[in-house]
């Protein structure tokens, strides 16, 4: 059984967790170039990063160096190689703008 004690924690630990969102809703309302650009790029990464972090880890995979350096060349190629795809394939054509859920463009 719960005691005191616990129920209090967790019920600071809800209002600590509605007061940081809170105060990231008021204060965290900008509007850029880099955001409007993420955003939209958003959905494609979601979809393609498993795939694409699983194919190029499975060539590094048995590579002979160390683990972090395998993490930082898997994470950072397939970051570049997402973004690749989306810019010159998914946002200029139609086609794929409509496949990942996009707006078509004009």
């Amino acid at each position: 059984m719960k005691t005191m004690r616990q129920e209090v924690r967790a019920f600071n630990s809800w209002f600590w967790l509605i007061a940081i969102l809170g105060f990231g809703s008021r204060h965290l309302k900008i509007k850029n170039r880099v955001l409007k650009y993420a955003s939209e790029a958003v959905l494609l990464f979601y979809i393609l990063h498993q795939t694409v972090i699983v194919t190029i880890g499975f060539y590094i995979a048995n590579w002979n160096v160390n683990t972090i350096f395998k993490y930082l060349i898997i994470s950072t190629s397939s970051f570049v190689a997402i973004i690749i795809v989306y810019d010159l394939v998914v946002k200029r054509i139609n086609l794929f703008r409509f496949l990942f859920g996009m707006k078509r463009k004009k």
